[in-house]
């Protein structure tokens, strides 16, 4: 076991369902989750994303939106595990290596992603988006450009929203 195990408890990693972790290492990046790479003492490699103090189920959406990328055979991490383990919500995904692609391949990806027709045939998703810096509620419509304009408005809103929190600030 490394040190740098001993920045996450020892305990913890033992509740995932995945042979003993002998290496985890912070990952930087996100402001909404810790992020861990795990690595298994089988040279299994994993992605884990916890949310202190949070049920397992604070990952549905991003549970659900992975599997829509895997039934669109899209890369993307696939899921491991998502659960709780004291009190705290985690996620546990496949490890992807980073690396450098085209926008091409890029442009591939997301095409082959919405070309990719929903169950009942309309546009949207079952799940709310909930970010850091806007949330909005998902639903499902019967044209792309509705969806597209209700998107759009939502952004455009908390935009405003934000900017008129600034410049209130700015002149008090």
């Amino acid at each position: 076991m490394t040190e740098r195990i001993d920045l996450m408890d020892k305990d913890w990693l033992q509740a995932l369902p995945v042979p003993t972790v002998t290496v985890a290492t912070p990952v930087s990046g996100g402001d909404v989750n810790q992020a861990w790479h795990l690595q298994t003492q089988d040279g299994q490699d994993y992605f884990l994303l916890v949310q202190p103090g949070q049920p397992g189920s604070f990952y549905d959406g991003e549970v659900a939106g992975l599997r829509a990328f895997a039934d669109a055979d899209v890369l993307a991490p696939r899921v491991v595990a998502q659960g709780t383990i004291a009190r705290d919500g985690f996620l546990l995904l496949t490890y992807l290596t980073s690396g450098r692609g085209s926008q091409r391949d890029l442009g591939r990806l997301v095409a082959r992603l919405h070309a990719h027709r929903s169950p009942n045939g309309k546009f949207g998703f079952d799940q709310p988006y909930a970010g850091t810096s806007i949330s909005f509620a998902n639903r499902w419509v019967d044209s792309w450009i509705h969806l597209f304009v209700e998107v759009i408005n939502c952004t455009l809103n908390h935009g405003t929203k934000r900017n008129n929190r600034v410049l209130s600030r700015r002149n008090n």
